[in-house]
């Protein structure tokens, strides 16, 4: 499923929500809705960072106070436990970085515009490696501001190119 099959979902509503909306799914987050919305939903690249920034960061807030709760939830039913035990596998796999470097760490590998790498993995990177919420967060949005800075810089040279 690409950003132009997900915006379908979000017909009829302003390009701008969309565009956060896009950014809030673990699926797209900034890396998806940033050229989606310079490309297909014609917003200025200003707009697109400042939604996209904005919508990827949103679920990282309830996400770093709650992950506890919610994996404890999903231990309970065999199918959650084995999709968390895989998702917390590969997170520490994939977050050496983060274990190693701590909040600079972090910082780094949400700001990599990787599959993989977002704020939702972040978030739960900066859980496994006991990073504090509080400079987690700062962490996380630091992130977000160098995927997206990185994603648009790449959106408009390409849009550029052909536009």
């Amino acid at each position: 499923m690409d950003a132009q099959q997900i915006a379908h979902y979000f017909a009829g509503i302003p390009t701008w929500w969309a565009t956060f909306l896009m950014a809030m799914l673990p699926i797209t987050e900034l890396r998806g809705s940033i050229p989606w919305a310079i490309t297909y939903g014609k917003m200025s690249w200003h707009q697109a960072y400042i939604a996209s920034v904005l919508g990827n960061f949103i679920p990282a807030l309830p996400l770093l106070l709650f992950m506890e709760e919610m994996l404890k939830l999903a231990e309970r039913f065999p199918l959650t436990k084995r999709i968390a035990d895989w998702f917390l596998q590969r997170t520490r796999k994939r977050a050496k970085a983060v274990d190693k470097y701590g909040f600079w760490g972090l910082a780094i590998f949400v700001g990599i515009p990787l599959p993989i790498t977002g704020a939702w993995t972040g978030t739960l990177a900066a859980f496994i490696f006991g990073i504090p919420s509080r400079k987690a967060m700062i962490g996380i949005a630091l992130g977000l501001l160098i995927s997206a800075t990185i994603v648009t810089s790449i959106t408009m040279g390409v849009f550029s190119l052909f536009f």
